[in-house]
């Protein structure tokens, strides 16, 4: 990260306005700017969740530095010019100073963050993420937080580090912690401790995530979820700069059978044929559901202002025949109930496929949540983003053939001993007669291998 860092000499400026320069410093690249009552105003996307503009007074800068590469800068004062110096190391420039008599905010605006946050991993690493950028527009920009946000500060603190590890994180969890003894969740507690005394701390996350992801944990999830949800409801979503997705989306899902309007959409079918499909790393074989509900969801995220993409979240939840299709929102299905529920992401770059291809991206996604065939264009176009074939093999052969090779060589090692014990016969002889070699590297090729071709076919239909 780009630090900025403060002479002694400047310590008289706001901590706000500090933050607010640390934030132009710590960007990729010099953002836009224009000239505006003899000074220069620039704006700061801090993230998808608050943007700000800011007035450096009495500045002047040269066009060259907009888009200039950011490598850190230094902010100084001088009482002689009564002037602030920032002074910005650049890859093109060198060193570059901007020099002003002070920084005022000249607008603020903040965004519906569940609305644009890309939904990725699992459930909790979502809101994990959420919970990031709320607690960086704390850091950021505090007096732009609402009541409810201040509210729920405190438990996004502690979700924050499922993603981020600070290095003064102590891992404590009294929030999160009284709201799984709330909700009776307490052998969840053990998974807690694990993150606390663990080294690899995302490997004990992962663990963490994966065991609250399981369907009977959602409601711990939805409380939290919630109660985001709630706080963003006074913001609007982030600015898009037209609407002529919407329309097409619409169309292509109404097409497909789907009711509702952009950006959710509902159908209820039955599966038609064997179905094999990927949920939390285990490939289930899915036939005869009769109540199958079909959710499509759509999330805009930005990208350097513009319209970045769309993510389609595609779910599917198979439910006992007469439940409700209300029971099962697209989160519903995000969850691990061990086959009964799926989800899948497809994505929509404009910048990247064009707006020919929209009506593509929609017709896949609605056939990712009926889990039907897709046609041969689609297949391609799917192929292109899905991960590779050795990529999805390989972890599968490695991980998951170790793992049952050596828990079957240890199960076959504990039957021998046993048997000699029994029968009477040496030990050491009757483990030499055992080839070894050949049922670890059996087992490991025969399962992982096998596992790895199902997972690998699966991800790339």
């Amino acid at each position: 990260m780009n630090e900025l860092i403060t002479d002694t000499s400047a310590t008289k400026m706001s901590e706000e306005k500090i933050m607010a320069l640390s934030v132009l410093t710590e960007q990729s690249f010099f953002p836009e700017w224009k000239e505006k009552d003899g000074g220069m105003e620039i704006e700061l996307m801090n993230n998808s969740a608050v943007c700000r503009k800011i007035l450096l007074t009495n500045c002047s800068a040269g066009a060259e530095l907009c888009g200039c590469n950011i490598l850190g800068g230094t902010l100084s004062y001088s009482d002689t010019r009564k002037e602030y110096t920032l002074a910005l190391e650049t890859e093109e420039e060198g060193k570059y100073y901007l020099r002003f008599n002070d920084v005022v905010f000249t607008s603020s605006q903040c965004y519906n963050i569940v609305s644009t946050q890309h939904y990725h991993g699992n459930p909790w690493t979502y809101i994990s993420h959420i919970a990031v950028l709320i607690c960086a527009k704390a850091n950021y920009a505090p007096d732009l937080l609402n009541q409810k946000e201040k509210e729920i500060l405190p438990v996004l603190q502690e979700l924050k580090q499922i993603t981020v590890f600070d290095e003064d994180c102590k891992f404590e969890f009294p929030i999160l912690l009284g709201m799984v003894d709330k909700h009776g969740y307490g052998k969840t507690k053990k998974y807690f401790e694990k993150v606390k005394t663990a080294r690899i701390k995302e490997v004990a996350f992962a663990e963490l995530t994966n065991v609250l992801s399981q369907i009977e944990y959602k409601p711990l999830w939805d409380e939290i979820f919630n109660n985001i949800t709630e706080s963003q409801k006074e913001y609007p979503p982030f600015p898009l700069k037209n609407n002529e997705h919407k329309k097409i989306i619409d169309a292509v899902m109404q097409k497909h059978g789907f009711s509702g309007t952009y950006p959710d959409y509902l159908k209820v079918s039955e599966t038609k044929g064997i179905i094999n499909e990927n949920a939390y790393g285990v490939t289930y074989t899915i036939a005869n559901e009769k109540n199958a509900v079909c959710r499509v969801h759509c999330q805009e995220y930005p990208i350097e202002r513009n319209i970045a993409g769309i993510s389609f979240l595609c779910g599917t939840a198979f439910l006992e025949e007469g439940a409700p299709a209300e029971s099962a929102d697209i989160y519903y299905c995000a969850f691990n109930s061990k086959g009964k529920t799926l989800l899948n992401t497809v994505e929509y770059f404009k910048g990247h496929n064009g707006n020919g291809d929209l009506a593509t991206v929609a017709a896949i996604a609605a056939k990712r949540a009926e889990r039907v065939k897709l046609t041969k264009a689609e297949k391609k176009y799917q192929r292109n983003y899905a991960p590779s074939f050795m990529s999805a093999f390989l972890p599968m052969f490695i991980l998951g053939g170790g793992f049952f090779s050596i828990g079957f060589t240890l199960l076959s090692f504990i039957i021998v001993v046993i048997t000699a014990l029994a029968t009477g016969e040496n030990i050491g002889e009757f483990l030499k007669d055992i080839p070894w070699v050949f049922v670890v590297v059996f087992t490991w090729i025969g399962f992982g291998g096998a596992m790895g071709l199902i997972t690998a076919i699966s991800s790339r239909k």
